[in-house]
């Protein structure tokens, strides 16, 4: 029985990524100890979700955002047979466990460099195999650097806070690189989106020698938020940037703990912080609608 329950925790965590999750949410039945599980090992991935569930359908669905790693890396032979593994859009590394009783997983990285996205600490060089320690609660997942990644606070329904803030993790690129994202944001509710009533927002984040530069620019605003709400940048960088730059003013450092703290207060000013725990740097501002251009130097 012992075997039956590990592959069917390994096939939960699986099924997350696709669509059959969703259509099939509300009718499996599942112990409690399956749904600790899955909380605990999407503890980053599905607890700090993406930023919409239109903008994740499209990733998922219409954009062929779960596929094959050789219709990503066609100039790579090791991936034409891969079958064992998949991205998640052209940012995600996914590598489902399916052996029983499993404690590592033999991974392919193709070219580039991928961060270990349970533990941002840890990178490795691509167009190579490694070893992978796992457990019963964990799915290897990697993102590729130069990669931004649009977040929210988890959410029980569309809607349930008008002011959730939306912040953008940046693994930025190598100097003389950019990382970029548009994210489209519409009220998840109507058919207003086929009128195009919508947000787009556009992030970009240029290394360069001396620190990076990260602007983040409403190109289309035919949809607003009902509430006010804060925008942030969460930045994975190697120590403390000594000083941090929004539209040509100097800001003020904060404890982390504050800002955290502070997500749903819009009245709060243009703050940043360093988190020493997990080497990243945090902006959080009031969304007025207008260009917001951040500089961090190191």
């Amino acid at each position: 029985m012992k075997w039956f329950l590990d592959l069917t925790m390994r096939g939960k965590l699986f099924v997350c990524f696709g669509l059959i999750f969703a259509l099939f949410a509300g009718v499996i039945v599942t112990a409690y100890t399956g749904i600790a599980t899955i909380l605990e090992s999407q503890d980053r991935l599905y607890k700090e979700n993406f930023a919409n569930v239109r903008d994740l359908m499209a990733l998922r669905a219409n954009y062929n955002g779960m596929r094959a790693l050789m219709l990503e890396y066609q100039d790579d032979p090791e991936t034409f047979n891969l079958n064992s593994e998949f991205m998640f859009g052209k940012e995600f590394l996914v590598a489902p466990v399916v052996e029983k009783e499993a404690i590592l997983k033999k991974i392919y990285l193709p070219e580039g460099e991928w961060i270990d996205f349970n533990h941002p600490q840890k990178s490795f060089q691509g167009k190579q195999w490694i070893d992978y320690p796992v457990l019963l609660s964990t799915i290897p997942v990697f993102v590729k650097r130069g990669s931004v990644i649009p977040q929210m606070p988890v959410l029980q329904y569309i809607g349930e806070k008008k002011n959730a803030p939306v912040w953008f993790e940046v693994f930025p690129a190598t100097e003389g690189r950019s990382a970029t994202f548009s994210l489209y944001e519409d009220d998840g509710e109507t058919n207003n989106y086929k009128n195009d009533l919508c947000n787009k927002t556009e992030v970009k984040c240029v290394s360069a020698n001396d620190g990076w530069e990260i602007s983040v620019q409403h190109r289309k605003n035919e949809w607003k938020p009902e509430q006010a709400r804060n925008l942030g940048i969460k930045i994975h960088l190697e120590q403390a940037p000594k000083t941090v730059v929004f539209n040509s003013g100097k800001l003020k450092q904060t404890n982390h703990e504050k800002l955290e703290k502070g997500w749903y207060d819009t009245s709060e000013n243009l703050v940043w912080s360093w988190d020493k725990l997990t080497n990243t740097c945090w902006v959080k501002w009031r969304d007025n609608e207008s260009p917001a251009e951040i500089t961090i130097k190191k």
